[in-house]
């Protein structure tokens, strides 16, 4: 059993193709980028070993609605949000940067970073890590929100959730792409209510 990333389509699914016994099935799913590779293979070689046709495998992903803050993707009018502020590492954080670079847009690419927490002495590395990547991916505008985000390299940064909602509103342009990304604990959902 084995997957691929084909791609993203113009509703912001992702296409993937899954070999089940030595067979290409492509598959439509509400996750994109390549990191969902993995999910997608081992759900559906859970389901083919459990008896479940190839059409009903094919189905089942493309129906799977996804876990709230889970890279939950929102046509709003004009634009997109993607909000993945259930939770966070430096692995999550890395997958969903490069989600949002492939995404596609019209306008901008916008990172709204919050801390990741829990990760020992190595946080501030792993964090200039993560915020290094974004940079290098050529996102368009990087706000980092926390004690430790804060100090990245960001086009923007605020030491807490409060601060950035008083001080700074992202006035989103049509075509833009707003994704969050940060530790539940952070609460950087609350953006989006």
């Amino acid at each position: 059993y084995r997957a691929s990333y084909l791609g993203i389509d113009e509703a912001g699914r992702g296409n993937y193709r899954l070999w089940l016994d030595g067979s290409a099935l492509d598959v439509n799913c509400a996750l994109s980028g390549s990191y969902a590779a993995e999910n997608i293979i081992a759900a559906s070689a859970a389901a083919h070993l459990l008896g479940l046709s190839r059409d009903e495998i094919a189905e089942g992903i493309r129906t799977a609605p996804l876990p709230a803050q889970r890279f939950a993707r929102r046509d709003l009018p004009g634009w997109i949000l993607i909000d993945d502020t259930y939770n966070a590492n430096p692995d999550s954080m890395v997958a969903a940067l490069d989600a949002l670079a492939a995404t596609p847009c019209t306008s901008r690419r916008i990172a709204v970073l919050g801390d990741m927490f829990e990760l020992g002495e190595d946080s501030f590395a792993l964090h200039r890590k993560v915020f290094d990547h974004a940079m290098k991916l050529g996102i368009d505008l990087v706000i980092g929100v926390g004690e430790t985000s804060s100090q990245c390299l960001a086009h923007l940064a605020y030491k807490d959730l409060a601060s950035l909602k008083k001080r700074f509103r992202v006035d989103v342009s049509a075509g833009d792409v707003v994704l969050l990304k940060a530790s539940h604990a952070m609460n950087l959902g609350s953006l989006v209510e």
